[in-house]
């Protein structure tokens, strides 16, 4: 993207030095930190899937870097108090072991978590969206708004999509089944929420649509909703695009949005319920995209920003990375 890959110096966020093996004493091993993370610190060959899913993962937060330090750096100005927020995503993914890395940050602006959030929805949802037996997707969208406005926004469309939801089921008889994602495209000044959602029946979803435009909340207009008929075999295609992150961080051109307007759309999507499955169950208990995603083999390897990749300090072989 183009972006330069500088350190942490200058950010106010102390400088993170590459571990090194520690000194032991004529006759004695001492177990260094490394060790204590893997017992077994010689090199893992990677599989080609395991290589390719470290790969996307070194990509992703590679592009996630410089908006989070842009975000860090922005909040140490104008919200201390959430500055701390933005710093653990500096840190997420850190350490790999095999293709496995020890710790995420779990935020919404981080694309590794991102992508670990539509993989827990895949396999808690994908089954039961796969079968639906007319999917629809449903966009809902009202007027653009500041930022002063954007809280309000979100209350009045999350209360429109309770009371328009309720109204279909107990008024009109339809029986909802599907999943809705709350989403908010940044820019400076200007915000756009929105609502999409996987609603199964076009009658069913078109009424959705209808009571919608009925309520215009927020003063929408017909024309901004939407309503399109999902195949059956690209449902789950469909589930992972309603699942990406909720504020993108990139805009249309692969630039990062400004650090103030993505600070505005996630402290208003702060603490609210962006996503919502109904009608139907988990097909499996839901993965936290925590610690220990992957297979554990191998020797701690740490992100080298520089170096795009994780890097073995002892051999110097970097996994993943652009050298």
């Amino acid at each position: 993207m183009g972006w330069g890959q500088a350190g942490l110096h200058g950010s106010g966020l102390p400088p993170r030095p590459m571990p090194t093996p520690p000194q032991a004493a004529p006759g004695r091993r001492l177990l260094g930190v490394v060790e204590q993370l893997s017992q077994r610190p010689e090199t893992r060959p990677q599989s080609p899937a395991e290589a390719d899913r470290v790969a996307l993962r070194a990509l992703l937060k590679t592009e996630t870097e410089p908006v989070a330090r842009a975000l860090f750096e922005y909040a140490q100005k104008e919200a201390p108090t959430e500055a701390g927020r933005y710093a653990e995503t500096l840190g997420c993914a850190g350490v790999l072991i095999g293709d496995a890395c020890t710790t995420y940050c779990r935020r919404r602006w981080c694309l590794v978590c991102a992508r670990n959030e539509v993989g827990r929805l895949l396999s808690a949802y994908g089954g039961s969206v796969s079968r639906l037996v007319d999917p629809q997707l449903v966009t809902l969208t009202v007027p653009r708004c500041t930022g002063a406005e954007l809280p309000g926004v979100l209350d009045e469309i999350l209360a429109v999509w309770k009371s328009t939801s309720r109204a279909v089921r107990r008024t009109d008889g339809f029986d909802l089944t599907g999943i809705r994602k709350l989403e908010c495209v940044a820019a400076p000044g200007e915000y756009g929420p929105h609502v999409h959602a996987i609603l199964d029946g076009a009658e069913a979803a078109g009424r959705v649509v209808e009571r919608w435009n009925e309520a215009a909340p927020c003063g929408a207009e017909p024309e901004g909703q939407d309503v399109r008929p999902i195949a059956p075999q690209t449902a789950r295609h469909a589930l992972a695009y309603v699942s990406k992150a909720p504020v993108p961080i990139l805009d249309a051109a692969g630039d990062p949005v400004a650090p103030q307007a993505l600070h505005t759309a996630f402290s208003a999507l702060h603490s609210r319920r962006v996503v919502q499955a109904f009608g139907m169950r988990s097909d499996a208990a839901e993965r936290h995209a925590g610690a220990h995603t992957g297979k554990r083999g191998g020797a701690a390897c740490f992100w080298d920003t520089e170096a795009g990749g994780w890097v073995n300090p002892f051999t110097g072989e970097i996994t993943a990375g652009a050298a």
